[in-house]
């Protein structure tokens, strides 16, 4: 383990490792996600960035919780930050580029998931079932598939930093999710399932690529996936002086990945809160995980 105080830029086997093979803080992280997966905009509102930052020194121990001062938001927030800021995305870009690029073939997806490393797998198989836990709250929580690929599927692949050749992420995903073992802690890669889901891939497309809202004739190119457009750019002359508050035309940005960088720089700072009471006595497993409905 690094000796930094912080989980975030640091390379996944540079992390403790549970005994399921990913990093300690991923299980606690899932499992918090999925037992209020009901909340409004998860993964879309921001929470509050000093919380997020402090979850990040917190998961630095081999033992932790998530302190009750900190909602969904946050722990979706540092989910968020902790993939952005590995030093290369969960899905090797240059094997998702040699199998996966302008494929639509249900067993290159399996092949993707076949070379990357172990580590990088088992970690992709708790972020794919966080995915699939959110989408089957959608009517809830109001995040469908086109606002998970702009407010979180972007930090999984790392496509805004634009120095990875995109792929279609649907594909490895609608074909990974059927393939995750019961404990959704790895992908079942061999055997009579993995015949099963190519068949039902091409016999249902149409179907699946409905159910989670994309229309297939239509595309955006930014992750290689097929997918609604989204809404128009905002115009260039925006008047700046209304962003300090909160009075961005036209849309509603809730989450930074889809807004526009000079938005983002000028985006007032979330309401500080302390972390004399909160943070700290979480380390080393010392208090109990909140895994009640965030407030």
């Amino acid at each position: 383990m690094s000796e930094k105080s912080q989980v975030f830029g640091l390379a996944l086997d540079q992390l403790n490792l549970c005994e399921t093979g990913v990093p300690t803080f991923l299980p606690i992280v899932r499992d918090f996600i999925i037992s209020n997966s009901k909340n409004e905009g998860i993964f879309r509102r921001c929470g509050n960035h000093q919380l997020i930052q402090e979850l990040g020194t917190i998961f630095t121990w081999p033992e932790a919780a998530i302190p009750p001062c900190h909602t969904v938001f946050e722990v979706s927030g540092f989910l968020k930050q902790w993939l952005n800021s590995l030093p290369a995305p969960i899905i090797s870009p240059d094997i998702a580029a040699a199998f996966l690029k302008n494929s639509d073939n249900p067993q290159s997806a399996i092949e993707t998931l076949k070379r990357i490393r172990p580590l990088n797998r088992k970690t992709a198989a708790y972020i794919f079932s966080i995915i699939k836990a959110v989408l089957e709250q959608s009517d809830i929580n109001k995040m469908n598939y086109a606002n998970i690929q702009r407010c979180f599927i972007t930090s999984v692949t790392q496509n805004q930093k634009g120095i990875y050749p995109a792929y279609p992420f649907t594909l490895l995903y609608v074909v990974g999710v059927r393939l995750l073992n019961d404990t959704h802690t790895d992908f079942i890669l061999e055997g009579p399932l993995v015949e099963e889901v190519i068949q039902y891939y091409q016999e249902n497309k149409s179907q699946i690529m409905s159910d989670l809202g994309i229309d297939q004739s239509r595309s955006i190119g930014s992750l290689g996936v097929s997918m609604p457009l989204a809404k128009p750019p905002l115009p260039q002359n925006i008047d700046m002086r209304g962003l300090s508050r909160g009075n961005i035309p036209n849309r509603k940005l809730k989450c930074p990945s889809e807004m526009p960088q000079e938005i983002v720089e000028v985006r007032p700072v979330a309401r500080q809160r302390s972390n004399s009471a909160c943070g700290r006595k979480y380390a080393r497993g010392s208090m109990p995980m909140n895994s009640g409905e965030s407030k």
